[in-house]
Order: structure tokens, then sequence, then C-alpha cells
């Protein structure tokens, strides 16, 4: 895997992850750079090493930190549906029908009621 997708990567984990600790109460920005920062630490480099990346690294199609910023909040967005329609699914069934739409599985029946 390349260093520029691990690093995404890593940075979108530790976003998610503060995101799902906070109950997303702030901007997908903070998140963001918050992870930007973990993610350096982490690894022992600058954040604007982690930052270019994603703010200069995937362009043209995902151009600056205003537009991976709201691709971000989109994809926030549609873990809170997810995690709001696994809390009332009520089958195996239910959860691999979620898991095919939003692509990866998460939780298993019960484990929902956070």
């Amino acid at each position: 895997m390349s260093s520029r997708i691990e690093e995404i990567l890593e940075v979108l984990e530790e976003a998610i992850r503060l995101w799902e600790v906070d109950g997303g109460r702030l901007a997908p920005s903070y998140y963001r750079n918050e992870a930007v920062k973990h993610v350096a630490t982490r690894r022992g480099i600058l954040s604007t090493s982690v930052s270019n990346k994603f703010r200069r690294e995937l362009g043209p199609d995902i151009w600056g930190t205003p537009a991976f910023d709201a691709l971000l909040e989109a994809w926030f967005r549609s873990q809170a549906l997810r995690k709001n329609l696994e809390k009332h699914a009520i089958t195996e069934n239910d959860l691999r029908a979620l898991a095919d739409f939003f692509g990866t599985p998460r939780l298993a029946v019960g484990a929902g009621a956070a």
C-alpha cells in the first residue's frame, strides 16, 4: 500500500473514532485536524506531511482541505445513518443487508445499542 493511501486511511480511522467518541458534536474539520496531529505524532513526521496527502496529492479529483472535509462530512453522515439503522436491525439478515449496502460489516445483532 502506498504511504499516501496508508496515511489517509489512518487519518480517516482516527477521525471517525474521535467523531464516534464525541458524538459528532463538532465540525468534521475538527476531527480531521486532531486525527492528522495524532497520525503525525505516531509516525514521527510533521502534520503538514500528513495533511499534504489529502490537500495536494489527491488532485484534481479532490483539491484542498475544504473539498476533503466536505467528503469527510458526507462519510460521517453515512456512518451516523448506518449506526442508527443497525440499532434497529432485528435479524442477521438485516445486518447483512446493511453491510452489503454500506460496504463492510460493523456490528452483530444487539451490539448497536450504544
